[in-house]
């Protein structure tokens, strides 16, 4: 199609009036529209969804997850989109590169959003007119499956749906009378159908088990239609046998004689539809060749009639099937089928995404055993290379030995994180919940960080908010989390230097918020960059490993160690000016941490590092003060004042009056 067909297509008359008669253009966002967004983004794994109706040349949003500003707020795009693309596709619009060429590279958002994937689903109206599409991104090329296409169009559908109600409902209301000739049923079916999805994908994004989500279809169905009866069978590993999925309301005795049974053309209804992979309807079974062997256990069960469909994964492979039961001879209406068919399309979903977490489990684990594997031997070699640099070494050799300790380290360093990665992927990572000295934490970076920030000439800056003294927390993990955005703050700061802050956002009876922030003076990141930055084994640039090394995990684990402490992580940045990341904990509280909260706001001079703890031995302490240069930090609190020791790290503290910050250097 042309150019100039293409732009005909869009702008043609009858189409923008069904754009303009569904109600959408220029309104506010509505929760039931923002619900299937963050369904899409947290299904689909990706960073943002939206859906968006064309208005000629204007793209306007109904609904976003995950824009970032100044689109989310204006909700509208000019230009060609791809979801002008999408209009005219006969089918879904699948790009997964979208530079490989033309003509999705010239789009704007290629270069202005950074899009490097796209997916989209047409919503349709009533009439036939395309209004626009239910879209999903990517900022990094990505191969669309086909379970990715599917449980998007199950979204789109929902949308659809939920927009020819309302271009109805709005007719209807303009002409008078038109109301009562609605079929007010079918309108009802509708809405529970809608409600029944939601709710259903609503568990998958809560990781439900997939029993759980089984027997939500079967009841979800069983609800709007309560005459039915039905069940949903799974095969076997070798796809040769019927095994009981969900049935909640057929009778024990019946369930058990068809558990195991062997699938086959003949064999019922449904171990006929899981040999053929076709719907199969038998309206009365006490006269159906299908059922000769079964009348006697349909008729005890009190069976009379039963709609099978097969439940097909994205390869088309047969999973099981889905039926409705009557008591009574039935024959299905359009209204019917549509039932069923989403009902075994819900169900394909939920048994192949909890497949591929299953195998995307037993993957991690075999991982996180492999890296514990390596890195047994690698701390022995780190150990033995340890042993021979306190033995009498020539400079060559001691050259050597030190080039193997810092290889070494760096591989271990990398095996600990694919560790931690793959613990957390698998589900195996344990949180404890122990009593943390939250003031400590920030002290603690700046202690272990202070080494390499006084090679760079960087300031380390600790400033802690008003805190209670102690929460219930992990506090490995905490300094994990922590530490993993500090050192990428020293590792990209040139010049200048490194914020540390903890502050409470908001408390309760027993849950204290805490945001633990990084901020420093380096080299900032683009905004097309921003959004993957959390995700796996991806940085910056592509010339970012090769000039600061790492894997690419530190912020990945960040993200995911925040949200399995009931937070979030996050990153706001101006190129060429530095950046602040962030991330989130929901701790416990206790009950004696409501005493001795206080502020404080430490500095040192450039590569000083502050290391909060006890004070050293007298003796040591009055030796070290006499030979020793050392930087006095002054605070705003009424605790302290602290002396940091530039060779040391040692910190001494001393009652002080709160005065304004001051620096002197001392001998």
């Amino acid at each position: 199609m042309t150019d100039a067909l293409a732009q005909a297509a869009v702008e043609h008359p009858a189409r923008l009036a069904a754009v303009r008669d569904s109600g959408l253009l220029d309104q506010p966002q509505e929760e039931w529209f923002d619900r299937l967004t963050r369904l899409a983004v947290k299904l689909l794994g990706v960073p943002v969804s939206f859906i968006s109706v064309v208005d000629g040349a204007r793209d306007f949003y109904v609904s976003q997850c995950g824009f970032g500003e100044p689109l989310a707020s204006l909700r509208s795009l000019e230009g060609r989109t791809f979801c002008h693309f999408g209009l005219l596709s006969e089918g879904p619009l699948v790009v997964d590169d979208t530079t490989a060429g033309e003509p999705f590279a010239s789009v704007p958002t290629v270069h202005s959003l950074g899009v490097r994937a796209y997916l989209g689903i047409p919503l349709n109206a009533l009439d036939g007119h395309r209004l626009g599409s239910f879209c999903v991104i990517d900022f990094q090329p990505r191969h669309w499956s086909a379970t990715d296409v599917n449980v998007l169009t199950e979204l789109a559908q929902a949308a659809a749906n939920e927009i020819s109600l309302r271009k109805v409902l709005i007719a209807a209301q303009s002409k008078s009378g038109l109301l009562t000739q609605l079929n007010m049923a079918n309108q009802r079916r509708s809405e529970q159908l809608e409600k029944h999805r939601s709710q259903v994908l609503q568990l998958l994004v809560d990781a439900a088990p997939l029993p759980t989500i089984l027997e939500a279809i079967t009841t979800g169905i069983e609800a709007i239609d309560p005459s039915t009866l039905t069940s949903i069978l799974l095969l076997d590993g070798r796809g040769k046998h019927l095994l009981k999925g969900a049935a909640p309301s057929l009778p024990g005795f019946y369930n058990d004689a068809i558990h195991g049974l062997a699938i086959g053309p003949g064999v019922g209804s449904c171990g006929t539809a899981a040999a053929t992979g076709e719907r199969v309807i038998v309206e009365e079974i006490s006269t159906h060749p299908y059922w000769a062997p079964y009348k006697a256990l349909a008729a005890q069960a009190g069976l009379a009639s039963c709609w099978s469909e097969p439940i097909r994964d994205s390869r088309q492979t047969v999973l099981g099937t889905f039926a409705i039961y009557h008591r009574h001879r039935a024959s299905p209406t359009p209204q019917d089928i549509a039932l069923i068919a989403q009902a075994a399309s819900l169900a394909s979903i939920a048994i192949e995404r909890k497949r591929t977490e299953q195998a995307s489990r037993a993957k991690s684990e075999f991982l996180a055993n492999m890296s514990h594997e390596i890195r047994t031997p690698l701390n022995a070699i780190l150990g033995l290379t340890h042993l021979l640099r306190r033995s009498a070494l020539d400079a060559d050799q001691a050259d050597k030995v030190g080039k193997i300790t810092t290889a070494g380290r760096h591989l271990l360093s990398v095996i600990n994180d694919i560790l931690d990665f793959s613990k957390i992927e698998s589900g195996n990572l344990e949180l404890e919940q122990r009593p943390v000295e939250l003031s400590a934490l920030a002290g603690n970076m700046a202690s272990m960080l202070g080494e390499a920030a006084a090679a760079k000439g960087i300031a380390l800056v600790v400033q802690t908010g008003p805190i209670p003294r102690q929460v219930l927390g992990d506090s490995t993990r905490l300094t994990q989390a922590f530490l993993n955005l500090a050192s990428n703050a020293v590792k990209f700061t040139e010049r200048g230097s490194v914020t540390l802050r903890t502050v409470v956002t908001q408390e309760t009876a027993t849950t204290v918020d805490v945001r633990f922030e990084v901020q420093d003076t380096g080299i900032g990141i683009a905004p097309e960059v921003m959004p993957r930055l959390f995700q796996v084994f991806q940085q910056g640039d592509s010339s970012t490993t090769r000039r600061f090394g790492g894997t690419g995990l530190g912020l990945t684990i960040t993200r995911l160690l925040a949200e399995r402490m009931g937070g979030q992580a996050g990153v706001h940045s101006v190129p060429g000016q530095g950046s602040t990341f962030w991330f989130t904990a929901r701790l416990g509280r206790l009950a004696a941490s409501e005493a001795g909260a206080g502020t404080s706001n430490h500095a040192t001079r450039p590569g000083d590092a502050i290391r909060l703890g006890k004070r050293a031995p007298g003796s040591w302490w009055r030796k070290t003060m006499r030979s020793t240069s050392w930087w006095r930090v002054s605070c705003w609190s009424r605790s302290a004042c602290a002396w940091t020791s530039p060779t040391t790290g040692w910190t001494r503290w001393s009652a002080c009056s709160p005065h304004r910050p001051r620096a002197t250097r001392s001998s």
